[in-house]
């Protein structure tokens, strides 16, 4: 039997809707959990209303997705003839969903699959599925997936600042000296993912001008001496300032072959709170 290969990701990939139809890229939803009840992010909550609801003071918390989601979604990838697939997961540093699917993945009996762990989230995550999905639709086969992975991975390469550092205080994710000091000097740290999938700091500067200035300048070092890569914007409330800075840093990435535009999903929005902008670079030459 030829191989049918399906691409699964977290809904904290951030891949638009549209882009995920086109690529048939299934998700997995995180919950989001909330003082009523428990949702699905991006199918019965969404990231304005998260927002809405932090600002008036409400804590909103995230867990795990359903196990039974996901093994009913296997039963219905395989009953249309998939028989291989790749559940791509946002950084197990920051989630248990890795290790959740990792095993539901092992336990499978009708389908061969992988869980991969991106050590990254956002559209930095779906940044892989979107150029694995590209890839295994011109054939790359099951054995060669996993070293694929893992070489788009070291090849993408995100950044993002914040309007405020105290929803990640707040989940732990980051000191709370260092976001007290942030909030009080206005520093705007640029944050990435360090090589544990750890959220960390690469960069302090002062004031969200400089921030801009600043995401514009790594992403076009970055772009040297390259004349294949994709370019990813993300914002979170703040998409007067997503445009402003893909027209800069299209300015001086000339090379760009596509550039995929997303807003960070409500699950993420929990524990970054309003005023999110990134911008993620992916290698492929």
């Amino acid at each position: 039997m030829a191989e049918r290969i399906a691409i699964i990701t977290d809904s904290c990939a951030d891949i638009p809707e549209a882009l995920r139809a086109e690529k048939h890229i299934s998700t997995i939803s995180v919950r989001v959990c909330t003082k009523d009840a428990d949702y699905r992010d991006g199918i019965d909550i969404h990231t304005d209303e998260v927002l809405r609801r932090m600002e008036a003071g409400e804590s909103i918390k995230t867990s795990l997705p359903s196990e039974s989601e996901f093994q009913e979604l296997l039963e219905r990838l395989h009953a249309e003839g998939f028989t291989h697939a790749v559940a791509i997961t946002m950084s197990s540093a920051i989630s248990g969903t890795y290790q959740m699917l990792r095993m539901l993945c092992q336990e499978c009996r009708f389908m061969t699959c992988l869980a991969f762990d991106s050590g990254m989230a956002a559209i930095a995550e779906g940044a892989l599925a979107l150029q694995l999905a590209d890839e295994v639709q011109a054939g790359l086969p099951w054995a060669e997936v996993e070293a694929r992975l893992g070489r788009l991975r070291e090849n993408t390469h995100p950044y993002f600042g914040l309007d405020t550092l105290k929803y990640l205080m707040r989940g732990g994710r980051i000191g709370k000296v260092t976001a007290i000091a942030g909030e009080i000097l206005s520093i705007k740290p640029i944050l990435s993912f360090d090589a544990e999938g750890v959220i960390d700091s690469v960069e302090k500067t002062r004031g969200r001008k400089a921030l801009m200035s600043h995401l514009v300048e790594r992403i076009g070092k970055l772009a040297e001496g390259h004349h294949a890569y994709r370019l990813y914007f993300a914002d979170n409330a703040a998409d007067a300032e997503r445009k402003q800075l893909e027209e800069r840093v299209l300015a001086v990435c000339r090379e760009c072959r596509e550039v995929v535009r997303s807003s960070v999903s409500s699950a993420l929005a929990v524990h970054l709170g309003p005023g999110l902008i990134g911008v993620a670079i992916q290698l492929l030459d």
